[in-house]
């Protein structure tokens, strides 16, 4: 297969303490989550959900999740085998790409990096209507995924893989690609942005808050808390879910 480029690469390097690690700044965004960060390391990654506002950071050894929320001031933790159940989709009305279990897998060459990669087949679906939208749902054949080991700890991958609702897969999500299957025009569902070699990352950038108030259970909504709230919002000034109540008439 021809060499893949991945828009960005940059080969400059950030500089930090001594005794931090090297590792990657990968931008993304994604079709349902919108933009997303990872600071990535071999003993550690952060996520940065700029668009729901969310971030996640996981390290060795225990790799225990942190979840908090800089607007709410708010965190809550989840262990490994609660991660992808977390990240499974609560939006009954948006597209949604279920990445379960692929058909094939193939090296390929990222140009730039000289890393393992590959190439995932998986199962195509039929999409839902996103929410307001009154188009016919898509169908599409298949859903091909490229991978690259910008991490050698497997959690790593793990963790950014699953938030996508993906199957660990070897090496972190690099980019996801639908086929339609009347066209075969190929629509992104995951796509990086940028991707930039970092040296001596700060061990702060890694560090889990200490001030913020710890919940006891992490309902799923907690990443989308601020959409949430203008879904409400807009549900309240429309009236959604409610029967329709006509004005009594004083006579």
């Amino acid at each position: 297969m021809a060499a893949i480029s991945l828009p960005g690469l940059a080969a400059a390097a950030q500089t930090g303490p001594a005794s931090a690690e090297d590792g990657w700044l990968l931008k993304q965004q994604s079709s349902l989550g919108g933009r997303i960060d990872f600071t990535i390391t071999d003993t550690a990654i952060r996520m940065d959900g700029l668009t729901c506002g969310f971030t996640v950071i996981s390290r060795a050894p225990d790799w225990k999740i942190c979840v908090y929320r800089t607007d709410t001031k708010e965190m809550g933790f989840l262990n490994l085998a609660q991660w992808r159940d977390w990240n499974t989709s609560t939006v009954g009305s948006t597209d949604e790409c279920t990445l379960d279990k692929p058909i094939s897998r193939k090296k390929i060459t990222l140009q730039g990096l000289n890393l393992p990669a590959y190439l995932y087949t998986f199962p195509g679906e039929v999409s839902t209507s996103a929410l307001f939208q009154t188009e016919k749902p898509r169908e599409f054949s298949c859903y091909l995924v490229q991978t690259c080991a910008l991490s050698r700890a497997p959690q790593v991958s793990k963790l950014q893989c699953e938030l996508f609702n993906c199957v660990p897969l070897d090496g972190v999500l690099m980019s996801c690609l639908g086929q339609l299957k009347d066209s075969q025009e190929r629509n992104w569902e995951i796509r990086t942005i940028s991707l930039k070699r970092l040296k001596a990352i700060p061990t702060a950038t890694f560090s889990i808050p200490s001030t913020y108030k710890k919940l006891k259970s992490m309902p799923q909504q907690f990443k989308f808390k601020s959409m949430a709230n203008s879904l409400d919002e807009m549900g309240g000034m429309l009236n959604l879910g409610e029967s329709e109540r006509r004005p009594r008439i004083r006579r």
